[in-house]
């Protein structure tokens, strides 16, 4: 499976991108990213141009579907839409995984 235009841009930004699950997700995993929304959206948006210029309308539908949570360890930003896709010999399920409600 290809990974996402998001995820591509993020690992080549640097962020670390694992799978996430949270709660009220109902055991569906999804793209997520360490940081703040703002934080993240500004560098992705300096990086599109460049990167994914014909992709600008479906980096913006991801980034007003974004959704973040703080769990007590620091900001996370999540992409429910978005399926993470590692690689096959890494474990890249996420510590925070939350499937409790």
């Amino acid at each position: 499976m290809d990974r996402h235009v998001i995820q591509e841009i993020l690992q080549d930004a640097g962020y670390h991108c694992r799978s996430y699950c949270g709660r009220g997700m109902g055991n569906q995993y999804c793209l997520m990213v360490e940081g703040n929304l703002q934080e993240i959206g500004a560098e992705l948006i300096a990086m599109v141009a460049d990167y994914a210029s014909n992709q600008t309308d479906e980096v913006a539908t991801c980034f007003l579907n974004a959704k973040t949570d703080s769990l007590g360890k620091g900001t996370i930003t999540y992409f429910p839409d978005i399926e993470f896709v590692g690689d096959e010999d890494s474990d890249t399920r996420d510590t925070y995984l939350n499937d409790g409600d």
